[in-house]
């Protein structure tokens, strides 16, 4: 659902939408910097939905250039950094897609090995790192991203964690 948001913070829905997420979750959808696109990843066809955010009424509306097909598996998570940058943890994989800021539109800027499950994804203040949360090997794979936006692996990564039997990592938090 979609929400207009009043003054003294109380809320109105101004749509719904079936996102399609395919089993995602709420991992699947993120909002970009500027407030005015929501991506959501829909792994039964390795597309991304994209949808304008009306400022004014708050409602969703797919863009026409929506779905836009991606090589992507399944996604795990999808995050936007503080360059505006998306990026989308699947499996084996770590993308970067460019956003542009008039239509909404991905560019694919480049990508790098990751897990082969993903759970999260944490990309730090400076947007300088980016961490993925793997559940198959619980490890964290980190990425440092260069001038481009590309994520490269950091030396040493993975860094597998100690988990007591029976747990499972659940996620990442950069700060």
């Amino acid at each position: 659902m979609s929400f207009k948001t009043s003054g003294d913070g109380t809320l109105t829905p101004t749509s719904v939408l079936d996102l399609a997420l395919d089993g995602i979750g709420n991992k699947g959808w993120v909002v970009d910097n500027s407030g005015n696109y929501l991506y959501a990843f829909t792994g039964a066809n390795n597309s991304m939905r994209i949808f304008r955010i009306d400022q004014g009424s708050g409602a969703l509306v797919e863009t026409s250039h929506s779905p836009l097909a991606i090589s992507m598996p399944t996604a795990g998570d999808i995050a936007v950094s503080p360059e505006n940058i998306l990026y989308v943890a699947a499996r084996n994989i770590l993308a970067a897609y460019s956003i542009d800021s008039v239509t909404g539109d991905l560019s694919l800027l480049g990508s790098a090995v990751s897990g082969s499950a993903p759970i999260d994804i944490s990309i730090d203040r400076s947007g300088t790192f980016i961490y993925v949360a793997d559940d198959n090997t619980s490890s964290v794979f980190a990425f440092s991203v260069d001038a481009k936006g590309v994520p490269h692996a950091v030396a040493g990564s993975p860094f597998p964690l100690k988990v007591d039997s029976g747990t499972h990592l659940t996620g990442v938090l950069a700060d």
